[in-house]
């Protein structure tokens, strides 16, 4: 019998396989749109169609791969925003609910992708592992390329801080790309440490200039004074550095390395924390400008439905405060089915204040979806989410083929900083933001492993 690393993803399309051309266009595909999801938004669109038909193509070669729960619930996903814009829409809810609809899809798009790239690793004869270091390969270059072309060199060598703009771009959005290349190059450099049979010369020919590079990133992101780029990143690297260490110390066993391993996770854990707080002093920022003493008669307002007395609170607090009540009093208007996909126009026609007028989100994901989708639309997708950690914790047991300790942690890792700087912006509606989503979707739902040798393992 072949050992667990020697073993790949075979039960989608397994009496007819994708042909050769097919599995290495997907194997284009994840890196391309990847990059492209962060430099051309239409280049990325392609590539996930591309991937989306290749899915089509499994399915209806092996229509055994509908009958996966979370394949259906991806599709009653799907469903329900479009009938949602579709209600919107009638109800002359403000706004264009048919616009930006499809921008709610991705996270769903992640289980038909699975289908694909299974497919396509089980005829290259690929561990899975490629298919995240791909991905991170194509954030790491489309990032790298945004940055650069938006005057990062310039910003880095004069050690020039920004509160507005990082040349055309919203610093926050190069935050959240200066976070997920943070993310990408560290397992970019988990996995050469740890990578069996490669040699060192290219170990170091590759990880020294990735280094160099990291540690350029970790001074921008300095820079850019954004407030979700600190916490976010500082946030996932914490759960790459616990969840790397406890990995390689479970690998190893109880000894002196996994003691050594245990002090330096927490050394370097101390150490993000500390840069983090030296960072938020420097930009002259708290995580919450307002005053800490109205705090709780503000949340009591808001729990209680006293929103005129609410609005007047929370004025002595910043936007960012003041849009939650907003969204609190939209959702208590329409608890169930809420407003619609689209809510730019929803700030626009009921905001109190000028200054959230301007302004085309609400600067939390998480009280826009239930402004957008109601109780309704957080139910189902919490079953959504539901299966999908049911179908990573299966396959984590019982599959031959898993990620290895540097890419599981660079997974974790992601997720972490999305969800965090998913707090201070509404970042899944973002492209880049997205499409990382839909791939942690895809590695989650991918189908089972059965017994398939592959080869080159040394490169995952």
């Amino acid at each position: 019998m072949q050992p667990a690393s020697q073993l790949v993803a075979a039960e989608p399309s397994a009496g007819r396989p994708l042909s050769q051309p097919l599995a290495y266009t997907v194997a284009v595909c994840i890196p391309v749109l990847a990059a492209a999801s962060l430099l051309s938004p239409s280049i990325c669109d392609i590539a996930l169609a591309i991937l989306l038909l290749i899915s089509a193509v499994v399915i209806w070669r092996d229509p055994r791969q509908l009958r996966r729960p979370v394949l259906w619930l991806a599709f009653a996903w799907m469903a329900f925003v479009a009938l949602s814009a579709l209600w919107a829409q009638s109800q002359g809810v403000p706004g264009h609910p048919l616009r930006n609809w499809h921008k709610h899809m991705f996270i769903a798009f992640g289980p038909l992708i699975a289908l694909s790239c299974a497919a396509a690793w089980q005829r290259l004869q690929w561990r899975i592992d490629r298919l995240l270091l791909l991905f991170l390969a194509g954030l790491c270059g489309g990032a790298m390329v945004l940055l650069i072309n938006n005057g990062a060199i310039g910003m880095i060598a004069e050690l020039r801080p920004t509160d507005s703009m990082m040349g055309p771009i919203n610093r926050n959005f190069a935050a959240l790309a200066c976070g997920l290349v943070i993310i990408a190059i560290t397992g970019l450099i988990g996995h050469l440490v740890t990578a069996p049979k490669l040699r060192r010369s290219v170990a170091v020919a590759i990880g020294l200039p990735l280094v160099i590079t990291l540690a350029a990133l970790l001074i921008l992101l300095v820079l850019l004074h954004s407030r979700g780029g600190y916490v976010g990143t500082s946030a996932g690297l914490a759960v790459w550095l616990i969840s790397f260490g406890m990995a390689q110390a479970a690998s190893r066993g109880r000894s002196r390395r996994s003691l050594l391993i245990a002090m330096l996770l927490l050394l370097a854990i101390g150490a993000l924390t500390f840069g983090g707080h030296v960072a938020m002093q420097l930009s002259g920022r708290s995580l919450i400008e307002g005053s800490t003493g109205a705090a709780s008669q503000l949340a009591l307002q808001v729990l209680h439905g006293q929103f005129d007395a609410a609005y007047a609170t929370a004025n002595k607090f910043e936007a960012r405060v003041q849009l939650l009540v907003l969204a609190a009093d939209l959702f208590h208007q329409h608890p169930w089915l809420g407003w619609g996909p689209d809510a730019w126009d929803l700030l626009r026609t009921f905001a109190p204040t000028a200054e959230l007028r301007d302004l085309n989100q609400f600067h939390n994901g998480y009280a826009q979806f239930l402004v957008c989708f109601g109780v309704i639309g957080a139910a189902l997708m919490a079953v959504y989410l539901a299966a999908l950690l049911s179908a990573a914790i299966q396959r984590r047991r019982t599959a031959a083929d898993r990620l290895s300790p540097a890419m599981l942690a660079s997974a974790l890792a992601l997720l972490t900083l999305l969800l965090v700087f998913n707090v201070s912006e509404t970042v899944l509606l973002v492209k880049s933001a997205a499409s990382t989503m839909m791939m942690l979707a895809a590695l989650a739902a991918l189908p089972i492993a059965t017994a398939t040798r592959v080869r080159g393992s040394d490169l995952g």
